[in-house]
């Protein structure tokens, strides 16, 4: 299923401006063109990501763009981590980043980001999860299959 721009938009809490600035700036939105452009729920989530770090972490997108194309390319692939808790860990200096499904499986020997990513589609999951006249929920994304 793909979402529309307003959609995206409205499930991480960005503006308009913004979305336009990151399609320039993050090399996996680069095609996302015009206004009728769609987005997977995987591409929301990396959004999500991407949000968290420049709005709560103060990271500048450039420090950021380094990673877009594996971090993009993880997820997605939500059905790998929609039903057990799973963790990305960053490192921004290398740049790289890994899903991890055990937090001792992070590097100690740097200092790297970890994000629960699980969580974060939880969120993801309930904010695009709209409500009908009748008060009855629509299911927007699909339920995960354990593979």
């Amino acid at each position: 299923m793909e979402y529309s721009q307003q959609q995206v938009r409205r499930a991480i809490g960005i503006g308009t401006e913004t979305i336009r600035y990151w399609k320039r700036a993050l090399s996996p939105l680069a095609g996302k063109a015009g206004k009728a452009v769609a987005f997977s729920a995987g591409e929301i989530l990396a959004l999500t990501i991407v949000n968290i770090l420049v709005r709560s972490y103060r990271m500048d997108i450039s420090v950021i763009a380094p990673i877009a194309n594996p971090l993009f390319e993880v997820c997605r692939q939500p059905l790998r981590f929609s039903r057990h808790p799973t963790f990305l860990w960053i490192d921004l200096d290398a740049p790289s980043l890994a899903l991890v499904t055990e937090l001792q499986r992070v590097p100690t020997d740097r200092l790297c980001l970890v994000v629960p990513v699980s969580c974060l589609w939880q969120q993801i999951s309930e904010s695009l999860t709209a409500t009908d006249r009748s008060g009855e929920q629509q299911e927007l994304l699909p339920l995960a299959s354990v593979r």
